[in-house]
């Protein structure tokens, strides 16, 4: 098992086949790295809401945080070494073997793990729809909900089933954040468009949708976007919170 506490001087990483993306993420300090950028990104987006500038640490401490598809916990490294004093972080994710590594070597009295046999044509062929897999086990509550490179590879009813689907884990006045290929002007979803960011390799590897439309499904799981930003990190994301 890992620390127990949330805190850790010199981070455990995963092997380097459960790392999700480019193969620079090999690299222990290009990973520890990344996982670093992407905790300050979250903190960044929630102080454009407050409208208040703190420190990562200071933006993200005492919060509840789902991180859902969260591979190999690249966040939790991110949070670790921010030194981040959170109340609970929760990962989900669909590969197994990922999850079963990270609840090994990582878990902790405030951190915990758990796998989603969840359908996806890229990361989990054979699992069940959404609609068919028991989620009793996820604990709710959470005053962030961080979806990081998971709706990058997913079609636009999918994203819907999925913000349906979280909404009820959020505490009130809790928020997600989620990165989309979303913007204007464009077909409403399409998979692996030619020309389009990243030569694609496989199945959903990128799919791009319009942003009034997913704006639109947001607000059918009763959600809307409290901040947009163009770009964090190389993808657009999204700041949801529920509608009043």
């Amino acid at each position: 098992m890992g620390e127990s506490t949330p805190h850790a001087t010199r981070p455990v990483l995963p092997p380097a086949g459960l790392r999700a993306g480019p193969r620079d993420q090999h690299d222990d300090r290009v990973y520890v790295e990344n996982g670093v950028a992407l905790a300050t990104s979250v903190a960044q987006l929630l102080q454009l809401h407050q409208g208040r500038f703190q420190s990562p640490a200071e933006s993200l401490a005492g919060l509840n945080l789902l991180d859902w598809g969260c591979g190999s916990a690249r966040l939790l490294t991110g949070l670790q070494q921010l030194g981040v004093d959170f109340a609970r972080y929760t990962g989900v994710d669909v590969k197994a073997a990922t999850i079963d590594w990270c609840q090994q070597h990582l878990a902790a009295e405030r951190v915990t793990f758990h796998t989603v046999d969840i359908q996806n044509a890229r990361y989990n062929p054979g699992g069940r729809p959404l609609n068919e897999v028991e989620l009793a086990h996820i604990p709710s509550g959470h005053d962030l909900i961080v979806l990081r490179s998971v709706f990058t590879h997913m079609l636009l009813a999918d994203m819907g089933a999925h913000l349906a689907v979280l909404r009820p884990l959020l505490a009130p006045g809790g928020q997600i954040y989620v990165s989309v290929f979303a913007e204007y002007g464009v077909p409403a979803e399409s998979e692996n468009p030619p020309g389009y960011r990243v030569e694609p390799s496989g199945p959903l590897h990128c799919v791009r949708v319009d942003r009034g439309g997913f704006e639109g499904l947001a607000r059918q799981a009763g959600l809307q976007v409290s901040v947009f930003c163009q770009s964090i990190l190389h993808q657009p994301t999204f700041l949801l919170e529920p509608i009043n």
